[in-house]
Order: structure tokens, then sequence, then C-alpha cells
């Protein structure tokens, strides 16, 4: 009983301290990239986990029924892999020409392109999808990407906005419990 005593003050004496010198080192934190005042100070050369690339895109949005659309997709390294693998697939209903894939080096900021074509006779909301896979030395490490691909005169999703008590939109998911 009068260890607990003599801990405690202790105990919350080193937790203070060390949050007053977290708080006094908060100006030293890079910025995040993200919106103000929102999301964690990771820094501009955070990179999310996964293959470190980024994804770049020509497609428009929008896909007339029956037309090829000739579509740029490009993988950019983020810094130099010995080697990079770029694979294109397409949901049922979307027809992909050419986006060969590709497996070599990756050299940082230098995009991998991958040109083709979509085309759907039905209209309709696809997906074109994008797997990428990295290795160095023994270490790889894999990402994904999703395209949607808009063919011919589709309504758009739309659901009820609903605001938190700050204000931020939440997106609500139908869900059902069973208790046991």
């Amino acid at each position: 009983m009068l260890a607990k005593r003599l801990i405690s003050p202790f105990v919350v004496a080193i937790l203070m301290a060390g949050g007053f010198a977290c708080a006094d080192n908060q100006d030293q934190l890079p910025e995040s990239s993200s919106a103000p005042g929102q999301g964690l100070r990771l820094g501009s050369d955070y990179q999310k986990p996964g293959a470190p690339v980024e994804f770049q895109h020509s497609y428009d949005g929008k896909t007339k029924i029956s037309e090829p659309e000739i579509i740029d997709l490009m993988i950019i390294p983020s810094f130099d892999l010995e080697q990079v693998t770029v694979t294109a697939t397409a949901t049922d209903g979307l027809t992909l020409t050419g986006f060969e894939a590709y497996t070599g080096e990756g050299t940082e900021g230098e995009p991998i392109l991958l040109t083709g074509t979509v085309a759907s006779n039905q209209a309709g909301r696809y997906h074109l999808n994008l797997f990428v896979t990295s290795e160095n030395g023994n270490e790889s490490a894999s990402r994904s990407f999703t395209l949607t691909v808009v063919v011919g005169d589709v309504a758009p999703i739309s659901k009820p906005t609903v605001l938190d008590a700050s204000g931020e939109a939440v997106r609500v998911l139908n869900a059902e419990e069973k208790l046991q």
C-alpha cells in the first residue's frame, strides 16, 4: 500500500513531463499533405504500405456504348526498383485491348506506361484493375488500383449525406446484427 502511494505520484510526474516534452516538439513535426487540421502529421515523404508507386491515368470518366476509348495508365515508382510487374484486368462486361503486362526495372519518377482501349456493349459501371508488384533485394510488396469506367448514360450513385457532430461527411452502410 505504501509502495503504491509512492509510485503513483512518481508515474504521474513522468507522464506529465513526457507530455510537455511532446508538446514542445510539436512544431518540429513535418506537415501532412492532407487538408489542414485533419489527419496525422506524416510528412510529404510518407508512403502508403505496399509497392512504392503512384498511379495516374488519362481517362476522362465517360465512355460511349460500343465505342473503344484509348486510355493511358501510368505507374510511377517512388524510388529505383530492381523489378516491377504491372498487369491490368477488367470486370465482366468490359473489354480490354492492349494494356500489355510490364515486367522490368522501375526508375524513380519515370512512368511505366500501359496503353490500351476499353469498350462495352452495355451501359454500366465497370472496373479496370491494375496490379503492381515490386521487388528490391529480398523485399517484395504489392499494391492494386481500380479505375471506374462509366459506359453510356448511367445514373449517378446518390446516397444521402450524413454529417457527424464535427460536420464531416459519414458514409452510411446498412448492417444487420444478430445477438446471441
